[in-house]
């Protein structure tokens, strides 16, 4: 298993320098420029703006620029924001923490309804429970997100009302009301409509795979086996069947677990969510390329590594698996 585990990273190192390169090389090609603010400026003169970019190294060929910040990147160092003029890392930092905050409880909601009903769907397999379950999946995965986080603003921020406020009865964005910033209470509400945003599309998913993986774990023969040995349906469902009907759902937890760290873009937008996601936007909006560059390399290595976690979860759900 070490052997393995050693090689999968080996062979990480070539992939993500082929990713950097090739995003580098996109970001450089694309229109626009970080410095595109200050040539609207009327009181900053040509003369001003080509001596900012050549002191930001804005001029120098393209595989210098590529090589400078490989090296510092290598080190942990992915340079300042061109356009506050803080290190990338600290910028980050600052974000991280709101957006790990946001999708982990997201994906908390998600398993808690995900798992019980998908496994109960499966288990009453075309009953009403199975039908209802069954459009509301589709339904989940037909929207839109970003619409329906939009639906969710208008209906619970803009058209009802909160009864012992009078208010709304959700807040509309940002992490807490202005001065409440140590209120538990206050934080949990704002979570409330983006945690919800998150979870339709994740829910309707991981219902539908794990209730297409069960029916076929429950037809298999060690399940008729444990039944006839006279073990509780309880102990049939979630010990024996649910351990081999959750690998579908390992797979789509392992390529929805960057999120954690990446941002979960339209959600952290639509509701001035302080992440990672909306930092990536807005950083994309002012051609912020060293900040574009650090958090794109941040997800592509953690793809890598949750699908890694994903292949070593397959081993301990499933004995038959090996790696060598």
């Amino acid at each position: 298993m070490s052997g393995y585990v050693l090689r999968r990273l080996g062979e990480a190192i070539p992939l993500l320098a082929i990713v950097s390169l090739l995003v580098f090389a996109l970001l450089q090609a694309s229109p626009g420029n970080p410095l595109a603010q200050l040539e609207r400026d009327p009181t900053v003169s040509q003369d001003d703006i080509r001596r900012i970019a050549e002191q930001r190294g804005l001029l120098d060929p393209f595989p210098v620029q590529y090589l400078r910040w490989a090296g510092g990147a290598v080190r942990g160092d992915f340079g300042e924001s061109l356009q506050t003029g803080r290190p990338v890392a600290t910028e980050i930092a600052e974000r991280l923490p709101n957006t790990v905050v946001l999708v982990l409880t997201a994906f908390a909601v998600t398993l808690l309804i995900a798992i019980p009903v998908g496994v109960a769907s499966a288990v009453r397999q075309y009953s009403v429970f199975d039908h209802v379950v069954t459009a509301l999946a589709f339904m989940g995965q037909s929207i839109p997100i970003f619409w329906f986080g939009l639906l969710l603003i208008l209906v619970f921020y803009v058209g009802l009302s909160n009864p012992l406020t009078g208010g709304a009865l959700f807040p509309a964005g940002g992490m807490y009301s202005s001065g409440l910033q140590a209120d538990l209470a206050n934080r949990l509400w704002h979570l409330v409509l983006p945690v919800a945003m998150l979870c339709s599309t994740w829910v309707a998913w991981y219902t539908r795979f794990l209730r297409a993986s069960m029916l076929e774990v429950l037809s298999q023969d060690f399940v008729r086996t444990a039944r006839a040995k006279g073990a509780s349906e309880r102990v049939v469902i979630y010990r024996h069947a649910l351990k081999n009907g959750a690998l579908p759902l390992i797979t789509l937890i392992g390529l929805d677990l960057p999120m954690i760290f990446s941002g979960a873009l339209f959600t952290e937008t639509i509701f001035a969510w302080p992440g990672m996601g909306r930092l990536f936007y807005q950083s994309a909006l002012r051609r912020d390329y060293p900040v574009l560059m650090a958090i794109v390399m941040f997800t592509s290595a953690l793809i890598l590594i949750s699908n890694l976690l994903a292949d070593l979860a397959y081993a301990w759900f499933d004995p038959r698996i090996k790696y060598t």
